[in-house]
């Protein structure tokens, strides 16, 4: 999904039902500005084959997706890059941003359909 995040840094998240928090590349993360200097806010994720990340925990400003934009939404940036194989372009589109909205999936029409 081409997304916004911050009103300045567009990037492409895939949807993600699964994931409860906007996940963040690395580099997306470089790209944002963010500086991972404060302990307190690393976190550890667990992706969808049951592996553990390291993270680091950001509110973002704001995240446009099509045309809705959400404020305060919970995030977080991978510390390493995503090996290979999670391949998520630059990020997930968790639920942090999904659950405010109602969501479905017309399948048939290969399109996602989200509603405040």
């Amino acid at each position: 999904m081409n997304s916004t995040l911050n009103g300045k840094v567009k990037c492409t998240l895939l949807l993600d039902t699964g994931a409860s928090i906007v996940l963040l590349s690395k580099k997306l993360g470089e790209r944002l500005g963010v500086k991972m200097d404060n302990p307190r806010y690393f976190i550890e994720a667990q992706v969808a084959d049951g592996r553990k990340v390291r993270a680091y925990y950001v509110k973002l400003d704001s995240l446009k997706v099509q045309e809705l934009e959400a404020t305060g939404v919970d995030a977080a940036i991978l510390v390493d890059e995503a090996p290979g194989e999670l391949n998520f372009k630059d990020g997930l589109l968790g639920m942090s941003f999904l659950g405010r909205y109602s969501t479905r999936i017309d399948y048939a029409k290969k399109k996602l359909i989200i509603e405040t």
